[in-house]
């Protein structure tokens, strides 16, 4: 029990704090340029944001180390915070675009530094723009209240609270926020919820879901640890914290073109708290939180992290090989051929980053796609299959039934072989006829208008599930 209450004294002692802060009232009563510790790399030219989002990406890193001296005392010095932000913001004008004069870092900042580095990030934000904030310092917990400790914190006036924080946060107009915090006691930043928590994924969001994200407003939060307090890391993890040696680590390792605020805090999360619990037993065992921040008016949008130097995958061509399996499939039915098959290449560009073109081709058998796939004209080949009819059968309220099924295939050809890569199928739609009509182009467009009800009846997820899947 002593070596166990020794060493949460310890980690306490060294406990880093939570995210940046902003207090409108204050800002007026300090500037910051020419005081010590701080650099404010200040805005000249817009950065042209390279995500679906329309904005220009900001971020705020503050690192506090040196706390000995200032606060007699009081806060030892930590080890790994200026270095983690100095890393972390090259990571983020080489590998993400970053533009130098869009960067606020601060190291070792007071009360009043923290405060205008915070102002001075809620004037360059537009309604359309992201912004980054990330904390690391010493925290503190009093009265079931979170602070940060700045490093001028000796005493509780200079410390800075939760709620402070967030009242700050909500004055950038911002449509994108994410708080960053590897602090002690930073968890009262974030919002309760209720119900089970939403599925954080790693997958390669599809196009349509990237926009739909980006278009929400967000404003998330990820923090090292919850009310509790968490590790300074050290040589051993390359002079950074545990929670930023794996932050970091997966900036610089990623290859999607957009990782979202909740894949990344993910897998963070989980390599982070399963380190801690290997390294410094149970009790030492971090759990990072990511999730919506309190009182931000978060809409489910998402911040996404855009990698410039990660080519979007380009399908160069995709083939639509159009055929019925049932011989006496209704000639008519060129219509509803069509309208899939426009609604098929529709989802395509719904799911894929870039398609550089969609081409259609006939074909009775599946072995007619072999040469456009083995010569290197297509990357991937669709089968799309319809069986149906139509019939004279009067019932309550109609005189005729059109019904229609459909199934989709995927081939490819890898490693000198025509290979299936995938099959969905979508149960058979009916449409009811009140007056039958053997006119060519009353069946044409009744074939149609069924087409276009199977459509609306595709089962969302596992269509797009069977797409990724190509890529």
């Amino acid at each position: 029990m002593k070596t166990k209450a020794l060493l949460f004294s310890f980690i306490l002692a060294v406990c880093l704090a939570a995210p940046t802060i902003s207090l409108a009232q204050e800002s007026q009563k300090a500037g910051t340029r020419g005081q010590r510790g701080i650099r404010v790399e200040e805005n000249t030219t817009r950065a042209k944001r390279p995500v679906s989002s329309k904005g220009r990406s900001y971020a705020l890193l503050i690192g506090n180390d040196a706390y000995e001296k200032t606060t007699g005392g009081k806060w030892p010095d930590l080890k790994t915070a200026v270095n983690d932000v100095v890393v972390l913001a090259q990571v983020l004008k080489k590998r993400y675009g970053l533009r130098p004069e869009n960067l606020i870092l601060v190291r070792n900042g007071t009360r009043q530094q923290i405060i205008s580095a915070f102002n001075r990030l809620s004037e360059m934000a537009d309604p359309e723009d992201s912004v980054l904030i990330y904390y690391g310092g010493h925290g503190q917990y009093i009265n079931n209240r979170g602070f940060w400790v700045p490093v001028d914190g000796k005493t509780r006036a200079n410390y800075i609270s939760n709620a402070d924080i967030l009242a700050s946060l909500g004055e950038i107009k911002a449509k994108h926020k994410l708080l960053i915090s590897d602090s002690c006691f930073s968890g009262q930043l974030f919002a309760k919820t209720r119900g089970p928590a939403p599925a954080q994924s790693s997958a390669l969001l599809t196009k349509s879901e990237i926009a739909e994200l980006s278009e929400l407003k967000s404003a998330q939060g990820f923090s090292s640890g919850g009310v509790q307090p968490v590790s300074d890391g050290g040589a051993q993890w390359d002079g950074h914290s545990i929670f930023a040696y794996h932050l970091i680590g997966r900036l610089r390792a990623n290859r999607k073109p957009y990782l979202s605020a909740s894949a990344l805090g993910a897998v963070v999360g989980l390599q982070v708290a399963n380190d801690t619990r290997d390294f410094m037993g149970q009790d030492g065992a971090q759990t990072p939180i990511s999730r919506p921040l309190a009182n931000q008016r978060h809409q489910g949008g998402e911040y996404f992290f855009t990698p410039v130097d990660v080519e979007i995958k380009t399908i160069p061509v995709t083939l639509f090989l159009a055929r019925a399996p049932n011989p006496d499939f209704d000639p008519y039915a060129k219509k509803a051929v069509q309208a899939i098959q426009a609604a098929m290449i529709q989802r395509i560009r719904d799911n894929y980053l870039e398609v550089k073109g969609v081409k259609i081709v006939r074909g009775e058998m599946d072995m007619d796609l072999l040469p456009h796939l083995a010569n290197g004209k297509a990357a991937t080949g669709l089968v799309l299959s319809l069986e149906g009819g139509r019939k004279k059968q009067a019932g309550m309220m109609w005189q005729g039934v059109y019904s229609l099924r459909m199934q989709l295939r995927a081939f490819r050809y890898q490693k000198n072989r025509f290979r299936k890569a995938g099959a969905v199928k979508i149960k058979r739609q009916l449409l009811p006829v009140i007056q039958w009509s053997d006119d060519p182009k009353a069946i044409e467009d009744n074939y149609e208008r069924i087409a276009k009800k199977m459509v609306r009846k595709w089962p969302v997820n596992e269509m797009n599930k069977f797409l990724r899947a190509l890529n």
